[in-house]
């Protein structure tokens, strides 16, 4: 695929690439620089309608065939995505901003994953189990729940999706996919890949466009067995409404307000440092970026003075660009929202200790903003309540650990959390009266491996966790009894 020249993108239904039914595309923008790269179809329900009965029917023969044999088509393409991730990190750069650095980490953790859940086809069991009777054996069998609706976020174009193909197909469900508008290109390399992997026409079906039409569409779809969703609070839980009338399962993976806490026995260069990466990388768009430091008062002056000197060190520019830190927004209305909010921070007495502002240089044509540091931050400030999804960083003085853990924990969200400390006991507390689903011990709060459990608590999650739990949404218990009499 061609990350450069302008294109059109498509959908895929039935084994097929097609142009959308309803005939319209939306330009898909470099966010960089605001050139066109290709062209977007805007499907509608008749393209979701296509898709869906494309998986349903495709749907009874992917059941029936081996877990093992389905892990092994995930194995081949983990393979064929290894031998072209030269071609997707560019693209991956280019349409969603991120610098290539990134884009180089992003997409060998696809690789990883798609061969580790493909090795799991195996590793689909049930139980068995005595009962009450000498000559009745009880089992238990996991089987998939039919049609699949994946709908991903932009920021991790090829991790997310990625997580959520690779573990609903082994457990053999059929998908219908429908990625961000903001990365359809991605999605298609995905899609192509595993389609030169071996899967069976139908098995996996792309709808390109918006979430409020052709989103909703599936959504709604009388034949869609389950959701699976990641993205903004707001939209998870509109989703969850409208799955909940149909009585079917969501997954959704929402926002996150993650909390640093870093005590006054913490080490202050690998907290300054973790902090900065963890707030700043992925420009700030990632859900388990830190978006608080919560800091002993008597450690926040040389803490701030470190933070702002890692901050002033980052390099701004094009992802494209050789040693850039930080790449652009995603899209204008992204830096729009992060800019309103650092106004709305001043106005409540935030502030401004880097950054703060868009560049003003020869970037002034992309959507960026300068990575943000603020001080004199209060809880309450509308700063510490309302998730940023940007390069900003507010600094919150407390006085010791417990007022600290009160700051953290004063959210509605509850995705990851962190803390810096030398003291094992301290350490320990906080592993049990934090109310994250990921918790972080001396590290930023980012990151996650396959094999483990990945997702949030109270408004940051809802169903079963995704990675290592993945196989808890994505397939059904069936209890059986034999009596072998």
């Amino acid at each position: 695929m061609n990350a450069t020249a302008e294109r059109v993108a498509q959908n895929f239904i039935g084994g097929a690439w097609g142009e959308p039914r309803s005939g319209r595309y939306v330009p898909d923008i470099d966010p960089s620089n605001q050139a066109v790269i290709a062209q977007i179809p805007q499907s509608d329900s008749s393209d979701v309608n296509a898709a869906v009965a494309a998986a349903k029917a495709a749907f009874p023969a992917w059941k029936r065939m081996s877990a093992v044999k389905r892990g092994q088509i995930l194995v081949n393409a983990s393979r064929l995505l290894d031998e072209r991730k030269d071609e997707l990190i560019p693209l991956l750069t280019r349409e969603q901003g991120k610098p290539l650095a990134e884009a180089r980490g992003e997409v060998p953790r696809a690789v990883d994953f798609w061969s580790w859940m493909g090795h799991q086809g195996g590793a689909l069991q049930g139980i068995t189990a005595p009962t009450e009777s000498d000559t009745i054996q009880g089992l238990t069998l996991r089987e998939p729940l039919g049609v699949i609706a994946l709908i991903t976020p932009w920021n991790f174009p090829v991790n997310v999706p990625g997580w959520k193909l690779a573990s609903a197909l082994v457990c053999g469900n059929t998908v219908v996919f429908k990625p961000s508008g903001l990365t359809p290109l991605c999605a298609e390399f995905l899609v192509q890949v595993l389609h030169d992997a071996g899967l069976p026409p139908g098995v996996l079906n792309l709808v390109q466009g918006s979430g409020r039409e052709a989103g909703d569409a599936l959504v709604l779809h009388p034949d869609v067995a389950a959701i699976s969703f990641t993205g903004s609070t707001d939209t998870g839980l509109a989703i969850n409404r409208k799955a909940a009338a149909r009585g079917i399962p969501v997954q959704a993976e929402m926002g996150g307000h993650n909390a640093v806490i870093v005590l006054a026995d913490a080490d202050l260069e690998k907290a300054a440092k973790g902090c900065v990466v963890a707030a700043f990388g992925t420009t700030g768009q990632r859900c388990t970026a830190a978006r608080r430091i919560v800091a002993d008062r008597s450690i926040v002056e040389p803490l701030t003075h470190r933070l702002r000197e890692l901050t002033r060190g980052l390099r701004v520019g094009p992802g494209t660009a050789d040693g850039i830190d930080i790449g652009p927004m995603v899209d204008v209305a992204s830096v729009e929202e992060v800019v309103r909010h650092i106004d709305i921070a001043k106005s409540e007495g935030a502030v401004v200790l880097e950054g703060g502002a868009r560049p003003n240089d020869d970037l002034a044509n992309g959507n960026y903003v300068l990575p943000t540091l603020l001080g004199s931050v209060k809880p309450g400030m509308t700063i510490t309540v309302e998730e940023v999804f940007g390069p900003v960083l507010p600094i919150i003085e407390v006085d010791g650990y417990e007022e600290a853990i009160a700051v953290a924990t004063s959210t509605q969200f509850g995705l990851s959390s962190s803390i810096f400390t030398k003291d094992i006991s301290t350490a320990f507390r906080f592993m049990h009266e934090t109310d994250t689903g990921v918790v972080h011990i001396n590290k930023p709060p980012i990151g996650g491996e396959s094999h483990l459990p990945f997702g949030g608590l109270k408004g940051s999650a809802l169903g079963p966790k995704e990675m290592g739990a993945a196989v808890e949404f994505f397939t059904q218990s069936k209890t059986v009894y034999v009596d072998w009499s």
